[in-house]
Formats: C-alpha cells, sequence, structure tokens
C-alpha cells in the first residue's frame, strides 16, 4: 500500500493492487535482476502475482507459517497451469472470511506474465 501511494496509484483493494500493470513492472524487474545471478536452468520464465497473502486461517500456512503445498496445488492449480501453458489470463473464484467473520466470494483475475531476456 504504501509503496502504490508514494507513486500514485490508485487502487480499492489488495487484490486490485496487486494486478496492476505498475506492480507486475516492478516485479519483473526484480525477477530480471535475481535471473541474471542464476544459472539458466533455474531462472524464472513467467510469473503470476497472487490476489492475496498466504494466510494461516485459510489453511495455506500452518502456524509457524510454513506453507502447505498440497493444499496450495490443490487450491491454485489454474494458476500453476497457467504458468505452463499458453493462457493471457485465469478468473478464479475465492471465498474470503474476513475478521469479523463475515464472509464473501470474490471473482479475481490474474495474468500471467513472461520475464523478458
Amino acid at each position: 500500500g504504501n509503496w502504490a501511494e508514494k507513486r500514485k496509484i490508485p487502487y480499492t483493494t489488495f487484490a486490485d493492487l496487486s494486478q496492476k500493470t505498475e506492480v507486475y513492472d516492478m516485479l519483473e524487474k526484480e525477477i530480471r535482476s535475481l535471473n541474471a545471478l542464476l544459472p539458466d536452468a533455474a531462472r524464472i520464465r513467467k510469473f503470476i502475482n497472487l490476489y492475496k497473502e498466504f494466510d494461516p486461517d485459510e489453511a495455506e500456512l500452518t502456524r509457524t507459517r510454513k506453507l502447505r503445498r498440497s493444499f496450495v496445488e490443490e487450491r491454485y492449480k489454474d494458476m500453476i497451469d497457467a504458468l505452463y501453458g499458453e493462457v493471457d489470463r485465469v478468473t478464479t473464484q475465492v471465498d474470503v472470511r474476513y475478521r469479523d467473520g463475515r464472509e464473501a466470494r470474490l471473482s479475481v483475475e490474474v495474468k500471467p506474465r513472461s520475464v523478458g531476456e
């Protein structure tokens, strides 16, 4: 949020901000810097910016903040498949539980992006 405010990037929610072109551009720049240090076989070729942080309350992380890989693989299967395919966008339905107990279903569109050389 602070990063976006400093750059005067308007957004409504974390999901909205996460899919902004400016955010993807910033991430791609960081990935390119990292890729320069890695051998070719280990370089990131494509990425998706998730629309939310992993959360222990949604069983994505353990209470000690370790990723529950099998659960994440199942929940984000469409996005993982998009990283290895030729899909230009993925729309997913997400059940969200707010801290006050309310629940909602959101439709979120994420865009895989190839990292240029």
